[in-house]
């Protein structure tokens, strides 16, 4: 089973429509990308399965956490075997909650059960042996930190990924605080490194962190919210920086309907009747003002309507004018040598044909959109460089999307790499448990 099977493609070209649907996940929000990353990373289980090795499990909102016993421990003394049977942490336990895990453990029989293989071996639905099995270890190989969709409504290149780019960027600082919690637990000890990956929809990016790569400083929440809060910060100013509208403001909502105009103005004969009630030869302050107010209101409104139908009849001329021009552009764009556009495709993470099969945008300037993606292809790379002001733990990848070819090869690497990790971590596991029975 790979991304190539056509089931699997179609999972993920399922979760790419409910994510990026206006109607089902009208706000962008992150639960709705779950979808494609379960489909995935069920994908990554089955592709990393061994018999010298218990299989990998899919966890969502996976708390990693120390208790207050845990703390007086060195980070570097696994806990003991006992601690996985606490069902019921302390209520100030110090810990994160990573979006999901990949999850292995390291188990024995019980003192009376059979051995683990011949157990496994006569697994059936009806009468499961999970109580006569005891988990000794935990490992958690591979992390997903999932963020909010970037905008769906990018007018070039340049715009999508500055968004994209803010995205990712707070979650590379939760999943970097989520490596520094994992690593400085006790009940993790055994674990010499881990594989994490962002993501924001179909876009993600990952990296390798070995344990000598992490401060000995142990983890603290404070400095988690706090990191988190001052990533939030930055993401609110580059926003409030580019000026743009995001498609929560703008293309998502319908368009609202000018009010029509007041008609309403003194009748004459209302205004005679005024003159008979009063016993006044001009009519008093308060109907002057009421007076004015209608007639200012009226002449808003007014105003407004002119202005209305100027700006309409100003967005059918530039509708014409981007009609005629429509064909210039695109000679514009087929005249670009055969050199320069085989360079673009195999310097930038992704296609102009993934984008838009994503529906992440919808090109309306060729030519603009050539020349910004000129100028990124002669940068080193672009979301590294985005990263030059807070260096992670280790080297992330570029920006990948799913079903693209660069993002298949990236897959098939944490594939092996995860299958290496987890090898590596049972064969601690073992020999420590040797060491002590």
């Amino acid at each position: 089973m790979s991304l190539e099977d056509v089931f699997m493609v179609l999972s993920v070209v399922l979760g790419l429509v409910v994510s990026y649907s206006t109607v089902y996940n009208r706000r962008r929000l992150e639960n709705p990308t779950y979808g494609i990353w379960t489909t995935i990373l069920l994908d990554i289980v089955y592709a990393t399965k061994d018999n010298s090795i218990l299989p990998l499990i899919v966890i969502p909102q996976y708390g990693i956490y120390r208790t207050l016993d845990e703390m007086e421990h060195s980070r570097n003394l696994p806990s003991d075997g006992d601690t996985s049977m606490a069902t019921i942490p302390e209520s100030k336990a110090v810990g994160v909650e990573v979006d999901f895990a990949l999850v292995y453990g390291h188990v024995s029989s019980r003192d009376t059960a059979q051995p683990i293989k011949k157990l496994l071996k006569k697994f059936t639905w009806k009468s499961m042996p999970f109580r006569q099995i005891r988990l000794l270890s935990a490992a958690v190989p591979l992390i997903v930190e999932s963020k909010r969709l970037p905008t769906r409504h990018a007018k070039d290149v340049r715009q999508l990924v500055k968004d994209l780019s803010k995205i990712l960027l707070e979650g590379v600082t939760q999943a970097d605080y989520q490596v520094h919690c994992l690593f400085s637990n006790p009940r993790f000890a055994l674990q010499q490194s881990v594989i994490v990956i962002v993501t924001a929809g179909p876009w993600w990016c990952w990296k390798e962190v070995n344990r000598t790569d992490v401060d000995d400083a142990p983890f603290t929440f404070e400095d988690y919210k706090s990191a988190l809060k001052k990533g939030k910060q930055r993401a609110k100013r580059a926003e409030a920086a580019t000026n743009w509208q995001s498609d929560d403001d703008s293309g998502d909502n319908e368009p609202s309907q000018s009010a029509a105009p007041n008609t309403d103005t003194v009748d004459p004969a209302e205004e005679a009747e005024e003159a008979d009630l009063l016993p006044l030869v001009e009519p008093s302050s308060a109907i002057q003002s009421f007076r004015r107010h209608v007639r200012t209101r009226t002449e808003r409104e007014a105003e407004a309507l002119r202005l209305e139908k100027v700006a309409t009849e100003k967005r059918k001329e530039e509708l014409k004018h981007g009609r005629a021009t429509r064909h210039q552009k695109l000679e514009a764009a087929r005249e670009l040598s055969a050199e320069l556009t085989s360079g673009l495709e195999e310097v930038l993470p992704y296609s102009r044909a993934a984008l838009n099969q994503a529906g992440a945008m919808v090109s309306r300037d060729l030519s603009g959109e050539t020349q910004v993606m000129n100028y990124f292809a002669t940068s080193k790379h672009l979301f590294l460089a985005t990263l030059d002001e807070h260096p992670p733990i280790n080297h992330w990848s570029g920006i990948l999307h799913v079903g693209t070819r660069e993002s298949n090869a990236h897959l098939d690497s944490i594939k092996s790499r995860l299958k290496k990790v987890v090898v590596d971590t049972e064969t601690e596991m073992k020999k420590f448990w040797d060491s002590i029975s």
